[in-house]
């Protein structure tokens, strides 16, 4: 009888995942944010990284060094702390004190150095999220940040992936959102940045029409800039765009309906089940792409490890990354950097249900008397 060799074990995805991020360091940029905290307190609790650099702005006279060990007591971190001193977590941790308004992020040089030598990965979480902010002020954070940030990151000696985070309504004008970044006809994000930068604010306001065009809001047009400054400017490196829908409160983790924050839908029912707001002007019968924060984190790590492998299979192939088996899309169609829509596609939510749910538990009388 002929002698045959035994079929390698295949790992499961999940292992590879864990196996791909443990003792490797982290860059996380937005890390003080709703969706930073939980993607922070999930790396440290559950990848084994060896470290994790937070570039932390200092905000209403407090410092970096500061605002992380406030950033630590937070009730999301409870879990965490309870296999763990403060201490053993600044171990693996390290806040570099950066600015926007400088050249290359204001960092010291130290600081900057230990960043180029030990960086593996980089989440870029910052953003400004505010619907109703001016046109520069969005510009400034959401494609001048980016911009900063992945020119440090194209400095990085051993640099693996990028995931920076989007949302899924950069294109909420067209009709179908493909996983790859549009090219709409808009200004080219290196003028945007020119003017932003030249104009005050006023003068940007009143650009404002001619800029956002038919999207909802400054929020939605920056971030379609910031995808599109990536496009063009950093398709070289090992970049990916996550983008998510609606992030509500956790699902499960690190704490079951942990929020801290009334943006979005969470105010909504607040001031709903309240009985302040008795009407929305809506279509109830839309669905709702809703997402809980710790799921949307879970897949934003698993796009870095998908990032990090999609360059490497790149790199093998000379700079080209083969179609998926049984894809039907050829090399001229595979685009860099490789996007994630991060929604099902077939949600069962309506707006609808959504909102009629959130009230249940809720006195019905009490709403009507207050109406």
């Amino acid at each position: 009888m002929a002698a045959h060799a035994e079929p390698e074990e295949q790992s499961a995805p999940g292992d590879r995942v864990l196996s791909f991020y443990r003792n490797s360091t982290v860059l996380l940029t937005g890390g003080t944010g709703f969706l930073g905290k939980v993607l922070l307190e999930k790396i440290l609790r559950c990848l084994g990284v060896r470290k994790v650099f937070l570039l932390i702005r200092s905000k209403d006279n407090r410092k970096p060094a500061e605002r992380l060990q406030r950033l630590l007591e937070d009730a999301v971190f409870d879990r965490l702390r309870e296999g763990t001193t403060s201490e053993q977590l600044l171990e693996r941790l390290e806040a570099v004190e950066i600015s926007l308004d400088a050249d290359r992020l204001g960092m010291e040089a130290t600081a900057e150095a230990r960043l180029l030598t030990e960086t593996e990965l980089v989440f870029n979480v910052l953003a400004s999220v505010k619907f109703n902010e001016s046109v520069k002020n969005a510009i400034a954070t959401n494609v001048g940040g980016t911009q900063k940030v992945l020119a440090l990151a194209r400095r990085m000696s051993r640099l693996k992936a990028i995931v920076h985070v989007s949302t899924l309504y950069s294109h909420c004008d067209r009709t179908t959102i493909e996983e790859r970044v549009h090219q709409d006809g808009q200004l080219n994000p290196a003028t945007v940045l020119q003017l932003s930068s030249t104009l005050s604010a006023e003068e940007m306001d009143q650009l404002r029409h001619c800029l956002v065009g038919h999207l909802p809001n400054t929020y939605t047009f920056s971030k379609r800039c910031a995808e599109a400054l990536i496009a063009q400017e950093f398709s070289d490196l090992p970049v990916g765009i996550f983008r998510p829908p609606i992030v509500l409160s956790t699902y499960r983790e690190p704490i079951a309906g942990w929020t801290d924050n009334l943006n979005g839908p969470s105010g909504l029912c607040l001031w709903t089940v309240k009985g302040f707001i008795h009407v929305i002007h809506g279509n109830g019968r839309r669905k709702a792409n809703l997402v809980p924060v710790d799921c949307c984190v879970n897949a934003m790590i698993v796009a870095g490890y998908d990032v990090a492998e999609r360059s490497m299979v790149a790199s093998r192939n000379g700079g080209v990354e083969p179609a998926h088996a049984g894809s039907t899309c050829d090399r001229d169609q595979l685009t860099v950097p490789t996007v994630y829509n991060y929604v099902y596609d077939k949600p069962n939510l309506t707006w609808g249900r959504y909102m009629s749910q959130a009230s249940l538990g809720f006195d019905g009388l009490l709403h009507r008397l207050w109406w």
